[in-house]
């Protein structure tokens, strides 16, 4: 039987297997209160007998969500950056940063 696991995204490069911890539900209000401090986002995941890392969920991300047209007006010079450009959905991280968002990703505000 597979074992659950969240892996915690930070700013910068991350290592993987560096950031995970087992879990026993893909509940966010587990999640939370063993978020590492400068965390941006996590991903819930399984491995299986053979140690594989398979069924990644989508993205949740910590902090507050912006449509690209809010985001424009905002932050008018950010918004003109390539990054941001097309971006639908932008996430002003809880650490302070900006980044796009995926269709499928999930903000779980902080």
């Amino acid at each position: 039987m597979a074992k659950q696991f969240v892996e915690f995204y930070f700013p910068g490069v991350s290592l993987k297997g560096q950031n995970e911890r087992e879990v026993s539900s893909r509940n966010t209000e587990e999640v939370l209160p063993i978020a590492p401090v400068h965390a941006i986002s996590y991903r819930f995941f399984d491995k299986d007998a053979d140690g594989n890392h398979v069924n990644y969920s989508a993205y949740y991300w910590l902090g507050k969500e912006f449509s690209g047209e809010d985001f424009k007006i905002k932050y008018p010079q950010l918004a003109s950056d390539d990054v941001f450009k097309s971006a639908r959905r932008i996430i002003h991280a809880v650490t302070g940063g900006f980044y796009p968002l995926s269709e499928t990703d999930i903000v779980v505000p902080a």
